[in-house]
């Protein structure tokens, strides 16, 4: 049985990357967008789309700027997260 060791050698150059704040800024932020993109997808929307209301406001109107206030809050967070690394070198 013969084993391709070309394999085993890019793991291990995958495995000694360095930390790079400014990719791992823009993974977290690529994520978000794709969180985001799931938040506000038909499906999920469809299913706050009944007649119901909480403190008189419609379930689906809630639901879209509750959504888009978690979205803020969480760029924020990163962004905040992030000017501190930078800050500390």
């Amino acid at each position: 049985m013969k084993v391709c060791l070309g394999s085993l050698s890019s793991i291990r150059n995958f495995t000694n990357r360095t930390y790079n704040p400014v990719s791992m800024k823009s993974q977290r932020l690529i994520a978000l967008f794709f969180f985001g993109l799931t938040l506000f997808s038909y499906p999920i929307i469809n299913l706050f789309g009944y007649e119901g209301k909480v403190a008189g406001i419609p379930v689906l109107y809630l639901y879209i700027f509750v959504a888009w206030l978690l979205i803020i809050v969480l760029m924020a967070l990163m962004a905040e997260y992030f000017s501190d690394i930078h800050s500390n070198e």
